[in-house]
């Protein structure tokens, strides 16, 4: 835990979870805890199979580059702090050792009767060491992904860096924006969508190595970026709409003028034997943001399943069930698609009987404007040495607020 837990509060203060075990779980648990963009905050776990009623080594290496979590010498997790990456200044500050043997609380909950009591842990040692080795390991390789990124305006996205070899000693690169007043970036890599238009960021490593993400600002918000999400781009029936993939029974999918929604054609699935099919849209080079998925549809009901769906966009897949009778065209929509990867599958899936269908058109998916409620400082008064710096912290609630452009350089 952050040795400054009673001045700045958890998580500002850094945690290290370096071993935690749950209940009958045969796994354990490795994760930081930190507050992370808005102050909010950010864990990333992960876990590792394991024995807990054997004697294990549990531990971790931390440097300035990496958190490494291991069990009995195998290596399961790592995690990148390289100069404050990803708002993880915490972890370049002191931390204490906790050991303790919790009972209740938010995870797992309060005891009852599965609880087996008294509970015990055996720990034979605890050590901490210090490398000194001093002798600095070459940097040989660098890169950094993704090389190119459309961003909307006021959006935030970090760039990866990837070190050959991962232990090389300094890792920290050197940021810079060909046109700040399009998009800035900060210390540690993250790029913020200032005004439309486009730059070139270039992160250089302290041995002269250099790469670049070519980076384009747009005002994203409300723009379909399906294509022939209306079905209107062709000219004729045809069981391939430009735009569309199918998967399964392809011939029960396809194009239609019967009784479309917009003006000509539609999109339909039917058949007149039982049927599985799927038509879709991987659209890759998203903006990262909130996303809302929109059609027009009709079913005929019965189905074993028939759904509007999204999916591989960074979070568990999402379902809009249409296998209820809908005899008129009506309008369905899918919120909050988070999308974190870049990328997003958006479709129609059916699996049907004989004489089942579905129909949609005018099929809209979309970065999603979320307005900002309020705006402050992470700090109201603060003190610092003369000639040193300091950065605050913006906070804009919600935290996902789409433009969360600052005016100002909050540096002083």
């Amino acid at each position: 835990m952050g040795s400054n837990f009673s001045q700045v509060g958890w998580p500002k203060c850094g945690e290290i979870d370096i071993f935690e075990h749950l209940n009958s779980e045969t796994l354990v648990h490795g994760t930081p805890h930190w507050a992370g963009a808005n102050e909010v905050h950010v864990q990333d776990g992960t876990t590792y199979n394991v024995d807990v009623t054997q004697w294990h080594v549990y531990s971790v290496t931390w440097d300035s580059n990496y958190i490494k979590w291991y069990v009995d010498d195998i290596l399961y997790k790592q995690f990148r702090i390289t100069d404050g990456y990803n708002y993880t200044a915490e972890y370049h500050l002191p931390h204490y050792i906790l050991i303790n043997l919790p009972i209740g609380g938010d995870w797992p909950g309060s005891p009852d009767a599965t609880t087996v009591l008294p509970a015990t842990m055996y720990c034979d040692y605890i050590r901490v060491y210090k490398n000194t080795n001093t002798t600095p390991i070459t940097i040989t390789g660098f890169s950094t992904s993704p090389s190119s990124l459309n961003l909307n305006l006021g959006s935030k996205q970090v760039i990866n860096t990837t070190f050959t070899p991962s232990d090389a000693t300094n890792q920290i690169v050197n940021w810079t924006s060909s046109n700040a007043a399009v998009a800035k970036v900060n210390n540690w890599g993250m790029i913020t969508g200032v005004s439309i238009g486009t730059a070139t960021i270039t992160g250089k490593t302290s041995d002269g190595r250099t790469s670049t993400c070519s980076v384009t600002v747009q005002n994203l918000a409300n723009i379909n970026k399906l294509v022939n999400g209306n079905f209107e781009a062709n000219t004729a029936v045809t069981q391939t709409p430009t735009g569309w993939n199918e998967w399964g029974s392809v011939a029960t999918a396809q194009n239609s003028t019967a009784s479309p929604h917009s003006p000509n054609y539609k999109g339909t699935q039917s058949g007149t034997a039982p049927f599985e099919v799927a038509v879709s849209q991987t659209l890759t080079g998203l903006a990262n943001g909130n996303y809302t998925m929109k059609a027009w549809v009709r079913s005929s009901g019965g189905q074993t399943w028939a759904t509007m769906y999204a999916k591989g966009y960074g979070g568990s897949d999402i379902n809009y069930s249409i296998a209820s009778s809908i005899p008129n065209w009506t309008q369905v929509q899918i919120n909050n698609i988070k999308v974190t990867t870049n990328t997003c599958e958006v479709g129609f899936y059916q699996s049907g009987l004989a004489n089942n269908f579905i129909d949609y058109d005018d099929v809209e998916f979309y970065l999603s404007p979320v307005s900002i409620t309020a705006f402050t400082f992470s700090q109201n008064t603060m003190t610092i040495p003369i000639g040193s710096s300091r950065v605050i912290n913006t906070i804009f609630t919600p935290n996902n607020a789409s433009n969360q452009t600052y005016p100002g350089l909050p540096v002083i």
